[in-house]
């Protein structure tokens, strides 16, 4: 397909460089210290391209050849060959629930009188379970030997070649301490309640254990490590089908169970740190909350799918560990700076994708955006009641396993940036990830945690393809008309430290209002395109101290009137802006 078409302002103000803001009459999209353009041609430091179509979309990126490779925003940065955790989860393509049940009013009835293999059993008996093969997606029964209980967790632990439990007593109890006194009130705190089993009742009520006992089973989950060809593993893993009742569709095991792998994720020197595995049992205790919520409001009919999506089920689940450590996913940021324009991440990434077919750079790179994003509504709701640390739980206890739940957690809340469609909640975190606003919703509130994101914009001219729903950012130090029009455009930028704002009074009448000029000088320019996009004609307007409003024409055939605001003092300074139509 062709280039896309690049339009210049001809041969005007050549010596200042250009940030350009822009916005749609009485209705100014300037927000924080940041400004859109949400129409051809599209001016600013970057723009934000989306497929909002059912199918796949390709375009040209081309950047014009007069823009400097000293312009262009590259951060590359090869992926380092280091072990790499994963949490695997299992295939639930062919998996056969019942629907449209009643929960029943016998629910608090039955808590307290709830039996479990564990409880009902004495501490060193041997016990089975259900297991998964990740690698073959292959159940098989796994023995475990029971070596401590407490008040929420038993810890069971698969056997070593004599017999023997791979983690000691007193190694279990450790674990026991840590999940009663600490795990287990911070994620019902912050992420909400849970559900150990769930069965029928008269073949028409749902009955549930609500908070209780969770089973830990400790081993050597089957992901193919071996500390050298192969240096991912599965670090723990939470299937939905443990704790559902085998006539509502479970597996068999009729229990809450976190699967917490033993080796390399405690160690590979032969002595298992338990320590090593908290913060997985917790990132694998909210697949748990997040499991019950999804499975709780399928069974009663309330919502149409079964299991929240992965990618913010996982950006939930790592943003409980970033809460539960008190530190960031230092591995998950390097991830994400640590990519090149043939990762997703840039050159077209639908948000949170976790295909494991991509090679393990691309999964890598993906998981880290999903962190990010979990860190992203947490930072935008800090201020609120139910936001911050407990917005994880505001989303989870709305219906929905989509981003729709998202947005009525934020609704819910009162966030004051509440974006009304996917899209929006899109491009509003990935531009947060570039500009880090210290207010407003195009940043992280300011934390320095995230103040040394790269902004991974694809700075390639190889044409793109987009799957659907997927997006790319092109770094755009100059404008851009693009050829394609089934894709979705917004041009962003930020406004700098000037306090501009842009209003039309009318067509040929437009009022600036702004505080003290820059001593280099500000340029006002007044600019009409046609139905392509092409320039048709520019009027320079005089700014004048205390003046407010300024006449001021286009050509006749204008569709597209644009006013901009140049500065020569050699920085980008995007301001208010406004469009007449």
């Amino acid at each position: 397909m062709p280039s896309p078409r690049f339009i210049f302002l001809e041969n005007v103000m050549k010596k200042f460089v250009i940030c350009i803001v822009l916005c749609f009459l009485l209705a100014v999209e300037t927000v924080g210290a940041t400004v859109l353009d949400t129409k051809a041609p599209y001016f600013g430091d970057y723009l934000f391209v989306y497929n909002p179509t059912d199918s796949e979309v390709s375009f040209s990126p081309a950047v014009s050849a007069s823009v400097k490779s000293m312009m262009l925003r590259n951060t590359v940065g090869n992926p380092t060959d280091s072990t790499e955790q994963l949490h695997w989860s299992p295939d639930y393509s062919d998996l056969s629930l019942k629907t449209d049940l009643i929960e029943s009013s016998v629910l608090k009835k039955r808590d307290s009188a709830v039996l479990y293999a564990a409880s009902s059993s004495d501490v060193g008996d041997t016990l089975t379970y259900l297991v998964t093969n990740p690698q073959t997606g292959v159940m098989y029964y796994q023995d475990f030997i029971y070596q401590a209980s407490g008040q929420y967790c038993n810890i069971l632990v698969e056997p070593d070649a004599n017999g023997d439990p791979k983690i000691s007593v007193a190694d279990a109890q450790k674990l026991v301490t840590e999940f009663d006194t600490n795990i287990q009130p911070f994620m019902v705190t912050n992420f909400g309640d849970y559900y150990t089993e769930m069965w029928l009742y008269l073949e028409k009520y749902l009955l549930t254990s609500k908070n209780q006992k969770m089973d830990i089973l400790l081993y050597d989950i089957q992901d193919g490590y071996n500390g050298t060809t192969n240096r991912s593993y599965v670090g723990g893993y939470t299937d939905l089908t443990d704790f559902i009742s085998t006539d509502l569709g479970g597996n068999g095991n009729e229990q809450g169970i976190l699967h917490i792998d033993i080796y390399p994720l405690m160690g590979t020197s032969g002595e298992p740190d338990v320590e090593k595995a908290y913060s997985t049992i917790v990132h694998e205790f909210q697949h748990q909350i997040s499991y019950s919520d999804s499975l709780f409001d399928y069974f009663i009919g309330k919502t149409s799918f079964y299991i929240n999506d992965a990618w913010w089920n996982e950006a939930f689940s790592m943003a409980a560990e970033h809460l539960y450590t008190g530190k960031p996913l230092t591995y998950r940021l390097n991830s994400y700076n640590q990519v090149n324009n043939s990762t997703p991440l840039r050159n077209g990434l639908v948000l949170g994708y976790l295909d494991y077919s991509e090679n393990n750079n691309n999964v890598a790179s993906n998981y880290s955006t999903s962190y990010l994003f979990g860190q992203y509504l947490r930072c935008q709701t800090k201020h609120l009641t139910g936001g911050g640390n407990q917005i994880y739980r505001t989303i989870l206890e709305q219906v929905g396993t989509d981003y729709t739940a998202i947005l009525a957690g934020l609704a819910a809340i009162g966030y004051e940036y509440t974006p009304s469609n996917f899209e929006e909640l899109y491009r509003n975190f990935r531009m947060a990830t570039i500009l880090k606003n210290s207010t407003g919703p195009y940043g992280f509130a300011g934390e320095d945690t995230f103040s040394g994101l790269s902004d991974n914009a694809y700075t390639g001219t190889a044409d793109l393809t987009l799957k659907p729903g997927a997006a790319v950012v092109l770094a755009q130090p100059e404008n851009f008309t693009p050829s394609n029009t089934n894709l979705s455009y917004v041009s962003f930028s930020n406004r700098g430290d000037f306090t501009y704002d842009l209003n039309a009074v009318s067509d040929t009448m437009v009022n600036l209002t702004h505080g003290d000029l820059p001593e280099s000088g500000v340029t006002f320019l007044a600019a009409g395109y046609d139905i392509h996009g092409k320039l048709l004609g520019t009027e320079e307007l005089i700014l004048v101290e205390n003046q407010e409003n300024y006449p001021c024409s286009f050509p006749e055939e204008s569709v597209t009137k644009k006013f901009f605001l140049f500065t020569g003092d050699g920085s980008l300074r995007p301001l208010s802006y406004v469009e007449i139509r």
